[in-house]
């Protein structure tokens, strides 16, 4: 089925996205995007880098952690985290074709927007491939 075909598809994702935000005071930004780099949606958040790098690097991220979990016989990457001096950035996969891309604040409850994040993905997922 073609994406145009779901009328209220737009809708039903942003929901999703701002809703996820909305429980996570410390989740500053939140994109969906295509795992061949290409934003989907975004929240507004705090950030100096425009959607479309951010996607990139999004699948840039997804990508070369496959390869080193392939390359290791490790299966397929479930969840990748990079922790900076000013947050983290969680990358969550949601099925094989996109993913969710978190940016987060110093000292942030890693569990708490981690279980949103999840639940997040799983309801795009279910979305996406309906």
């Amino acid at each position: 089925m073609l994406i145009f075909d779901k009328p209220n598809l737009i809708t039903d994702l942003s929901s999703i996205i701002e809703d996820c935000v909305k429980k996570n005071d410390n989740l500053s930004h939140l994109l969906l995007a295509s795992r061949d780099g290409l934003p989907m949606l975004s929240t507004a958040g705090e950030t100096s880098l425009p959607e479309e790098t951010l996607a990139v690097i999004n699948a840039t991220s997804i990508y070369h952690g496959q390869m080193i979990l392939e390359e290791l016989k490790c299966g397929n990457i479930k969840e990748l985290y990079v922790k900076a001096e000013t947050g983290l950035l969680i990358f969550l996969p949601v099925g094989p074709d996109a993913s969710l891309l978190g940016l987060t604040t110093e000292n942030s409850d890693l569990r708490k927007i981690l279980l949103e994040m999840r639940r997040a993905s799983k309801m795009i997922y279910e979305i996406l491939t309906k």
